[in-house]
């Protein structure tokens, strides 16, 4: 059997035929990780789908419209898995969602607008929004 040594690293090998480009089995993967990884790129470069290579649509940035649907609905059902399995996650997820509803609220209570970013329109509000620009003024 010859020898055929890894066009990478160097390391001799047997093969019983030996290929146009030797590689050993390490080397050989990390080769195609490169092939995707400049495959991504190029695609990127030219605004081709990530998955298909289809013309991206206008709202994802990696995906057309058919693979962004999928991929999606696979990020949400893997969520819910990863929800279901773990109550603590669910448990630090609501606190954080809190936390930050809390810190939105505020400034929009602040400014003095409600949900939907309009002023507030009862006299209730407006005395309340008076009375705390008089006790910030003084």
């Amino acid at each position: 059997m010859p020898i055929a040594r890894c066009t990478d690293c160097g390391q001799g090998r047997r093969y019983k035929r030996p290929p146009a480009e030797p590689r050993c089995k390490p080397c050989y993967r990390l080769y195609q990780l490169y092939l995707e990884k400049s495959l991504r790129d190029e695609r990127k470069r030219k605004k081709l789908c990530a998955l298909c290579g289809d013309g991206l649509s206008p709202h994802p940035i990696f995906h057309c419209v058919a693979c962004g649907a999928y991929h999606a609905g696979y990020q949400a059902r893997a969520m819910r898995e990863k929800r279901d399995n773990s109550p603590a996650y669910r448990e630090d997820e609501r606190i954080k969602v809190r936390a930050r509803m809390r810190t939105i609220r505020a400034e929009r209570r602040k400014a003095g607008i409600n949900t939907w970013g309009q002023p507030y329109k009862s006299a209730t509000w407006q005395r309340k929004a008076v009375d705390r620009e008089g006790i910030l003024a003084s």
